[in-house]
């Protein structure tokens, strides 16, 4: 009788770790930290804005955002139209929201000094993936970043 106590009680504790996840696409369970796993430098594999993969436009081969566990932030955006190509270089930081579902960035390009800060829900946090998605009031530009180890 001990043994099926015993035996029922962990089968619970583990349901409830595993059905409690922070983010829609996951991960249900993990050792490193939040900040741990967004610290690194991330490539884009997919932009969809409106549901369309406009990474080809917005986010050339190139493109990177590298961002370290002290919240410092450094960004590469390659454009692409035609043969041109333009690379803007930035600087920054980004930081959690209080109960780390919202990811921010204040980026400033180091050529303009024109400061962007973009906020983004979290859909999934792994150590070698993030999706980050900005919903806008209009579907049309609702843009989903699915970003991978550079």
């Amino acid at each position: 009788m001990n043994k099926t106590v015993s035996f029922a009680m962990i089968t619970l504790i583990l349901m409830g770790l595993f059905s409690c996840k922070k983010y829609p696409e996951g991960p249900a369970l993990t050792i490193r930290s939040k900040k741990g796993r967004v610290a690194n430098k991330w490539k884009i594999d997919k932009w969809l804005i409106g549901g369309v993969d406009s990474a080809q436009f917005y986010a050339a081969e190139g493109t990177w955002v590298e961002l370290t566990k002290d919240g410092e932030a450094t960004a590469v955006q390659v454009q692409k139209f035609g043969l041109l190509s333009i690379t803007t270089n930035f600087t920054g930081e980004w930081l959690f929201s209080d109960d780390k579902d919202i990811l921010g960035w204040i980026l400033t390009d180091d050529l303009t000094n024109t400061t962007d800060t973009s906020t983004f829900d979290i859909l999934k946090l792994k150590e070698k993936e993030m999706w980050l998605i900005d919903e806008d009031n209009n579907p049309n530009k609702t843009e989903e970043i699915h970003l991978i180890p550079l």
